[in-house]
């Protein structure tokens, strides 16, 4: 299973059809440099890892886009937790990350 492409990252998170092509891709090409291909679970480790990519890209572009808000002046809800728990898309890619057995991984 290859890597996640834009257009799946997009299908599956349609909130951020609004960002530029080129921003979405670098939030994946982020996101799979900070994913191992080994370490994953046993069950199906090529779609949990997708899923993780895919998870930590939509927090990265969410943090970015809550950052953006807040230099021009925006009011919006503050998230909660901070670093990755800061957006329930980094929670998500935590909750993937602790459910495996942590050989290789680095956080």
């Amino acid at each position: 299973m290859a890597d996640p492409t834009r257009t799946e990252f997009l299908t599956r998170f349609p909130e951020f059809n609004e960002q530029s092509p080129d921003v979405v891709d670098g939030a994946l090409s982020e996101a799979i440099r900070f994913c191992p291909t080994t370490g994953w679970s046993a069950t199906n480790p090529k779609l949990i890892r997708n899923d993780a990519i895919q998870y930590l890209a939509a927090h990265t572009l969410s943090m970015r886009t809550m950052q953006i808000g807040l230099q021009v002046g925006s009011v919006s809800g503050s998230p909660v937790g901070d670093r990755i728990d800061a957006t329930l898309y980094g929670q998500e890619y935590k909750r993937l990350l602790d459910s495996q057995p942590h050989c290789g991984f680095s956080f």
